[in-house]
């Protein structure tokens, strides 16, 4: 069991910001006759640094030390809004909390989750921004002129790769029998099956005009004008 004595030096080397295995090594040096477990001396560790400031056990009545929940949702937000990869362990040690009260700050108190960042093909650079802006811009202007015509005369395209050889899915191949081998044999498709680039033009009323690509052609600002001219 802890004494005050022993209580009021973890209280001092909180306050100084040691770390458990500093404070647990300190604590054998002051006190070496006494020897409470690891868990009493971190337990008093952790709810000093929640903001307890009584030495005196508490009793169940008087309930667990309080933390300022308010100070810390803001401090912890403020951090995560700087810096969205950091982890638990991180905003612990920073704000001097359990590892378990931390969890719960982040994601029961704040509804935070850590997922995967969402994959975009590139990034773009404020030049590119500002470019995108300014044509929607316009695109706006002409859309309140005439909203009809301008759904009807717009259009777009993409590209997509298209198998030359389309085998049935897993789904589609399956057969009703009686036994396993009633069952028909397929051949397993070849990953390398030749697939070709295709070009596609559509606007409201359905597809422009597609084109096909030859192997080995890239796709760039130049085969854009080209497409663009055979549409017109």
């Amino acid at each position: 069991m802890a004494t005050i004595e022993m209580k009021a030096n973890i209280k001092l080397l909180v306050s100084q910001k040691r770390t458990n295995k500093e404070i647990q090594e300190q604590l054998a040096r002051n006190f070496p006759d006494l020897n409470p477990s690891k868990t009493t001396i971190n337990r008093w560790i952790r709810e000093f640094r929640c903001g307890r400031e009584s030495l005196e056990n508490q009793t169940q009545r008087e309930g667990v030390v309080q933390i300022d929940y308010p100070r810390l949702l803001a401090a912890v937000s403020a951090d995560l809004k700087a810096d969205k990869k950091l982890s638990i362990r991180q905003l612990a040690d920073k704000h001097r909390t359990s590892t378990q009260t931390m969890h719960n700050v982040v994601t029961n108190l704040l509804g935070k989750k850590k997922l995967t960042p969402v994959k975009v093909p590139h990034t773009l650079n404020i030049s590119q921004k500002e470019s995108r802006v300014k044509c929607s811009e316009a695109m706006l202007k002409l859309y309140n002129r005439g909203k009809r015509d301008f759904i009807e005369n717009l259009f777009t395209m993409d590209e997509t790769w298209l198998s030359i050889y389309d085998p049935e899915s897993r789904t589609e191949s399956m057969e009703w029998v009686s036994d396993r081998s009633e069952l028909s044999q397929v051949a397993t498709s070849d990953r390398r099956d030749p697939k070709v680039m295709t070009c596609v033009y559509w606007y409201s009323g359905g597809i422009l005009k597609f084109f096909w690509c030859n192997q080995g052609t890239t796709i760039n600002g130049e085969i854009y004008r080209e497409q663009l001219k055979d549409i017109e």
